[in-house]
């Protein structure tokens, strides 16, 4: 897997970190588009339940938006957006997923969240 940037969002929608090039007002947008992308597809319980990921090529340049969205232990949610020339396959985003469980069930036993 091969990102340019990716973002952490919290469950409220906010910035929590990123790594890459893009200036923080860029990072906000994209964010806030990550957001209103899932509030969009959580709607559709026609084909599903909750969205876990959302992935949209841009053309021509072949960019991927690629977001996935999780629970955390404690029962907020984390959502890791990733821009590059690659989108995630499923095992891919189980995996980031699976770690990042790991690390925040840790950190609940812990005491630290």
């Amino acid at each position: 897997m091969r990102a340019d940037d990716v973002l952490a969002m919290d469950g409220q929608g906010l910035v929590v970190g990123h790594a890459g090039d893009r200036p923080a007002e860029s990072v906000d947008a994209i964010a806030a588009h990550i957001g209103r992308a899932f509030d969009l597809v959580n709607g559709l319980h026609s084909i599903g339940g909750k969205a876990e990921s959302v992935c949209v090529m841009y053309s021509p340049e072949g960019t991927w938006l690629t977001a996935t969205r999780f629970s955390t232990p404690a029962g907020d949610h984390v959502t890791l957006g990733l821009i590059g020339p690659y989108t995630l396959a499923r095992q891919d985003r189980m995996r980031l997923r699976n770690a990042f469980y790991r690390l925040f069930e840790r950190k609940v036993l812990e005491g630290k969240m």
